[in-house]
């Protein structure tokens, strides 16, 4: 009998912690790091928040701060090929090795933890904590650290940031967060403590009302885009502006107008940062890697001719961006191939598709997932089997493909097309 690698035995273990006592909240994950004597004080933390955007926030700005030599640790979800993407310092996964020392440590840590009131920390509590002593341990310059859901109620929130980006506000993950902008605001605010900046995207009117006190800079207001044309392959150019400084000829390297919106964030983020450490910035080397930005599942060209678009669209306002996308790249129709989560409103979203791209050809498909809708006969077309229906139309179609729903479907359609 084969004996199962010890990577995958540490990760299983992170997955087999459960406990009884409610999962949301801070306490947990505060006493579990002062059990560690607090290892994340005087880690210069960003926090990333927001309804959509946040992973291609983070990416960019990664980049942005590495073209300046900075060490940059990224904590990001879900991971879409492996789980070691959740924890990456400049742009590399975390290693095996360090990965199971990781949870070595969490070991120990939980059956302390289980032997007092609070009980075990458990999934995202663990990734948290990992992610705290992995960074630590490879003393990393900065850590990017993006929000699960919410914000305020996010095991995350033990951090305390520096500088706090909220990028969107829209409605999702309604049965944690509340369903008016105005509460998804309340919990994504959060992450602004006393001391900590703020830098915002193009938030709804709702929002105004609970904006935190202290040192913020929204877009529209404080910074924007200027002169926006739309270049080759559906990427913006634009000139950013801001009150002390212009950047003509900016391109972030990823498809869709909303994308824009992200790279402005990520610009006025880097700005205070570096202005923040009185450092300079080579403008230059900062604008090429901004440029070459990649990020996966999110409008990712994965296949040529025909054309496969890679899009994790699952809500209201992402769908809306991926129909502006394809009407950019295609004056023609194309062929839509959608699979979700039964949590969230796949009624709502396949109407959005539908009358937002009405002569295109949209189908439904299941996955393997234990949350995944399973559609059935309807309104749309039903795929039985996706993965034979993506070789065929690879092997007989010249009409682009667009596959979009949950991050966790596209995630194995890229898995699958990899191994092609």
């Amino acid at each position: 009998m084969t004996q199962q690698p010890a990577v995958d035995v540490a990760i299983d273990w992170l997955h087999s912690q459960t406990t009884e006592r409610p999962t949301q909240g801070l306490e947990r994950v505060v006493h579990a790091l002062e059990l560690l004597d607090n290892p994340h004080e005087g880690l210069p933390v960003i926090q990333v928040t927001g309804t959509n955007g946040k992973g291609s926030t983070t990416k960019m700005l990664e980049g942005l701060l590495m073209s300046q030599g900075y060490k940059v640790g990224s904590f990001t979800s879900p991971f879409i090929l492996t789980f070691h993407e959740r924890f990456q310092i400049n742009q590399k996964n975390i290693s095996d090795e360090d990965l199971i020392n990781c949870v070595h440590q969490l070991q120990d840590l939980n059956q302390k933890m289980s032997q007092t009131s609070l009980g075990p920390l458990v999934f995202f509590e663990l990734y948290t904590v990992l992610m705290v002593l992995y960074f630590v341990q490879k003393e990393v310059d900065i850590a990017l650290v993006e929000v699960g859901i919410g914000g305020r109620r996010d095991s995350t929130n033990a951090l305390t940031a520096d500088l706090a980006l909220v990028t969107t506000i829209g409605l999702d993950h309604e049965e944690h967060l509340g369903s008016t902008l105005r509460s998804v605001a309340t919990e994504k605010f959060g992450i602004v403590k006393e001391g900590t900046a703020l830098v915002a995207g193009r938030l709804p009117q709702e929002t105004f009302e609970v904006r935190p006190s202290g040192e913020s800079y929204y877009l529209g207001e404080d910074f924007e885009a200027q002169e926006i044309v739309l270049g080759n392959g559906g990427i913006y150019e634009f000139t950013y502006q801001e009150a002390t400084l212009q950047l003509p000829k900016v391109s972030c390297g990823l498809i869709g107008r909303h994308q824009v919106d992200n790279a402005c964030v990520a610009l006025k983020a880097f700005h205070w940062w570096m202005n923040r450490a009185h450092l300079p910035i080579d403008w230059q080397r900062a604008l090429d890697q901004l440029g070459r930005t990649q990020w996966m599942v999110r409008m990712e060209k994965v296949y040529a001719r025909p054309d496969v678009y890679l899009d994790g669209a699952h809500n209201p306002q992402s769908l809306q961006a991926l129909v502006a996308s394809v009407k950019n790249l295609y004056h023609s129709p194309v062929t839509l191939l959608y699979a979700g989560l039964a949590t969230k409103d796949v009624s709502g979203n396949l109407q959005i598709l539908s009358q937002g791209l009405p002569d295109s050809t949209l189908l439904v498909t299941a996955f393997n997932f234990p949350q995944a809708w399973k559609p059935s006969p309807g309104e749309f077309p039903v795929v039985e089997d996706w993965q034979k229906f993506v070789q065929n139309h690879l092997k007989t179609q010249d009409t682009p493909l667009i596959v979009t729903g949950s991050l966790y479907f596209v995630g194995q359609v890229r898995q699958f097309l990899k191994k092609k």
